[in-house]
């Protein structure tokens, strides 16, 4: 029986060795399906995969997927070029998050950059009168140390007139002078005696905002490597706030560097600003006040900033054994590109994040319910 077990685990133990020498499917190059006629060219030294063109049609009737599990361009039909005189171009996007860089363009048409961490300032005219014409002077010397208390159950009481308008205006004053305190009006002993208490606002207590201000933060979000959702949960969570006070008019690209306007609902900017002390690719500014949310779709756009790496073209006797790529006159194609680009556009393709990463691809389930093929 000893000899028994130790076999088996010896056993168990070379299985494992095996499968984990084994280089899992997913972290296999995308280069083994031929159907897709894709070939890897040298450029500059460097092994570059690049796309061929659709010379011949590929039928690969249901079965849209390769064997590794990646649906590619060309089995969503995202075959054909605008122009097809030009040999093209061919390069690595994205091979850095900072090759792709998004601002959005905002309601007004203007780009959404971070150019500020200031705190906006509070402009509102007051009329209160001054606390200190209003009561005693040991009176205000509480009011201070309350203020500066962190105790909740601390409370000051005033004594003052049972005329509403003069209760009235020390009210305004206290809230004026002391916006972490509250006060309301209690009666004393006796029945015509009226007093002010006064004590710490709560957590959740809604006068705590700026009076005469939207109940919205208005700021620019920008960030590194990270789509929006997930920077917003990453805030959400240092604030603990719930995700649903941010809103915004649209999802920006995770691999990129991109800014974009969020809305807040009564965050103020101070507490905001403690996002930045953290590494974490994420930086809030440019904070204003607003009186409504961000709705999707309320922006004009987005301007992207893109570089493309390792810039190849192919010419008609380029293509040789080796699959080598010529690369002479390749700023001549380059230009070409860029005028047909101007004059003619692109074809308009969905891209292939709109195709889902599922099993059953997204646009299978699209074609089904168009041909209301219910069972299938």
């Amino acid at each position: 029986h000893v000899f028994s077990g130790v076999f088996k685990l010896f056993y168990t133990i070379c299985k494992y060795l095996a499968m984990e020498s084994e280089e899992p499917p997913s972290k296999r190059l995308k280069t083994d399906d031929v159907e897709c006629e894709e070939s890897i060219q040298e450029v500059e030294g460097r092994r570059v995969e690049l796309p061929a063109r659709d010379e011949k049609k590929v039928e690969r009737g249901n079965d849209d997927m390769d064997t590794d599990g990646f649906l590619r361009e060309c089995d969503v039909g995202i075959t054909e070029y605008i122009n097809n005189e030009s040999c093209g171009l061919f390069g690595i996007l994205k091979q850095r998050y900072s090759d792709f860089i998004v601002h959005e363009i905002s309601s007004t048409g203007q780009l959404v950059k971070l150019t500020s961490f200031d705190v906006p300032q509070d402009t509102t005219q007051d009329t209160s009168e001054d606390l200190s014409t209003l009561v005693s002077s040991e009176e205000l010397k509480n009011l201070q140390e309350l203020s500066e208390s962190k105790d909740k159950s601390k409370q000051v009481e005033l004594k003052v007139s049972n005329c509403k308008e003069s209760r009235t205006r020390v009210h305004q004053a206290i809230k004026l002078k002391f916006p972490i305190l509250d006060s309301r009006t209690i009666t004393g002993d006796k029945e015509d005696e009226k007093l002010i208490r006064v004590f710490l606002k709560g957590p959740s207590s809604r006068s705590n905002w700026p009076r005469n201000h939207g109940d919205y933060i208005k700021f620019v979000l920008y960030k590194e490597n990270k789509d929006t959702m997930q920077a917003i949960t990453t805030i959400s969570k240092m604030l603990r706030v719930k995700p649903s006070v941010f809103e915004y008019a649209g999802t920006k690209d995770k691999r990129a560097i991109t800014t974009q306007h969020i809305t807040v609902f009564r965050v103020t900017p101070q507490r905001l600003l403690t996002v930045n002390g953290a590494n974490i690719g994420i930086k809030l500014g440019n904070f204003e006040y607003s009186t409504t949310p961000l709705k999707l779709g309320s922006n004009q756009g987005n301007h992207f900033n893109i570089v493309l790496r390792h810039i190849a073209c192919k010419t008609e006797n380029g293509d040789d054994e080796k699959g080598r790529v010529e690369i002479k006159g390749i700023e001549n194609v380059v230009k070409q590109s860029i005028a047909s680009l101007q004059d003619t556009g692109f074809v308009n393709y969905f891209g292939m994040q709109r195709f889902g990463t599922s099993i059953i691809p997204t646009h299978h389930v699209g074609r089904a319910l168009l041909h209301s093929n219910w069972q299938q």
